[in-house]
């Protein structure tokens, strides 16, 4: 405990145990979903955090909250959060902490600028939870009472703008998310190059050369697959189709769509990395989030059939579907069933042309028509073997990534900006939250009253509170022992 920190004339600085009282929350005897009678808002984290109340409690033998406490989450991941109180039964996973002499505001600030220290010291070992030493030995810096509430004005007040910049920050994300869509929907239906288009007509090759060449192709890719069959459909569009494009099924310009592994590996700390679902972030594999690695035996004995190779395109197929990627690199690995492989035609679209078409939001919105299931709903080989691929010719499918990429780009550049002054608004509050607790935030008034005189009236209201008896704890020895 550090005594001469150096603060303001008046302040004061004590563990916060010898300054606030706490009572835990209980479970109570019965719940309603409606209001009535002997029944009053269950107060949970979602009911301080998003004012929002989904249940109501039995009064009887419950513990009460109120909005002059301190909310603290006790037990779980979030263990340390706090918020002001609603009235209320208190729920089992919180605490109230309390003081009759301290602002209760400018308590709560000070509990949320300890936050991440408290967080970051858990106690248990399964269900996390506050630990009690960690909590009441927080030097709780105490300034006079009336610069307690100067100082909650300003924070207020700064929070207050920086929480106008947030909003903003966030619409312009949401934007983005509308934008992004927007470009890839203007690409796959031809309206991202119709100008071009125009300039160009006296040079693009009919529909019907187009088609004629996507099935020479086929044909000639054909091989290693026994006889040829001619497609079953060569597709219809979802949209009003430019002139010139052609329309296929996925099918007629893959040599081949399958899936990860149907067997269940054994796995191993290191080795071949094996792939799921979970680890595809952003269009990407995220290799460091890997978590299984198969042995090399197991990789060629299950790969034999259909081996990931660079060029090739994944698909994520169940649960979260409809995300696809390409694979960038002849790096060796294996992928669950729940992703599908697609190992296009060399020759017929351009492979990062069919990523776009893949990934657009009129592609999403069939998968989300042809997916099966409830649980977990998937779209199964079949239905993705006859997705619909529009095909304008090479030029223009070139010139359709390039512009894609460009627009992404500089999405992805606002994104991370928006990213970027997000997180430097919340060290901000950080900032803002450590110049109030040492007496930076606002100027002192010599004719207030010492934060002495107001320890004082704390002492009193302890003794007096310890005499009574009742069912409070205090946050003393006693009180930490019995929360424990």
């Amino acid at each position: 405990m550090r005594e001469n920190m150096e603060l303001p004339r008046g302040w004061i600085v004590k563990p916060l145990g010898d300054i606030v009282f706490y009572q835990k929350g209980k479970l109570p005897k019965s719940f309603s979903e409606e209001s009535k009678d002997g029944f009053l808002s269950y107060v949970d984290i979602n009911a301080f955090e998003n004012a929002s109340v989904r249940r109501y409690a039995n009064v009887n033998n419950a513990v009460m909250t109120s909005e002059n406490d301190v909310l603290v989450v006790w037990d779980g991941s979030r263990f340390g959060f706090s918020g002001i109180g609603v009235a209320g039964v208190l729920g089992s996973t919180l605490a109230r902490v309390y003081s009759k002499v301290v602002d209760v505001k400018y308590l709560y600030y000070f509990l949320q600028s300890k936050y991440r220290f408290i967080n970051s010291r858990p106690r248990g070992t399964g269900t996390p939870h506050v630990d009690p030493e960690v909590f009441w030995n927080l030097e709780f810096s105490i300034a006079p009472l009336n610069e307690q509430k100067r100082i909650v004005d300003k924070i207020e007040t700064l929070f207050s703008d920086l929480e106008k910049g947030e909003a903003l920050l966030k619409q312009v994300q949401q934007q983005l998310v509308v934008y992004r869509q927007s470009v890839l929907k203007a690409a796959v239906t031809g309206e991202l190059t119709r100008e071009w288009r125009e300039k160009n007509k006296h040079r693009l090759e009919s529909v019907e050369a187009l088609l004629k060449r996507i099935l020479k192709l086929r044909r000639d890719n054909w091989k290693g697959r026994g006889k040829y069959q001619e497609p079953v459909s060569l597709g219809h569009s979802y949209f009003q189709l430019p002139d010139n494009w052609a329309i296929v099924e996925l099918d007629v310009i893959a040599q081949r769509i399958t899936d990860g592994t149907h067997q269940s590996p054994e796995f191993q700390k290191e080795g071949v990395p094996f792939v799921v679902i979970g680890d595809v972030r952003n269009g990407f594999i995220d290799w460091n989030k890997v978590s299984k690695w198969v042995s090399e035996e197991i990789y060629e004995d299950c790969t034999r059939r259909c081996r990931p190779e660079k060029g090739d395109i994944l698909y994520t197929a169940v649960g979260s579907y409809g995300i696809a990627l390409k694979v960038v690199d002849e790096k060796k690995f294996m992928f669950q069933r729940h992703i599908a492989h697609i190992k296009p035609t060399k020759g017929i679209a351009n492979l990062d042309y069919l990523l776009i078409v893949l990934n657009s939001p009129i592609t999403l919105s069939h998968a989300h028509k042809v997916a099966r299931g409830v649980a977990q709903k998937t779209v199964t080989l079949g239905d993705l073997s006859h997705f619909h691929i529009p095909i304008p010719s090479e030029e223009e499918q070139e010139i359709i990534v390039d512009r894609v990429n460009t627009a992404i780009a500089q999405i992805d550049a606002l994104e991370k900006w928006c990213s970027t002054e997000l997180a430097r608004s919340g060290m901000l509050r950080q900032s803002i939250l450590k110049a109030a607790f040492s007496g930076e935030l606002v100027p002192q008034d010599p004719e207030d009253e010492p934060a002495s005189e107001l320890l004082a009236r704390i002492q009193a209201e302890r003794a007096s509170a310890e005499k009574d008896g009742n069912a409070r704890k205090t946050a003393g020895r006693r009180g930490r022992k019995a929360m424990a």
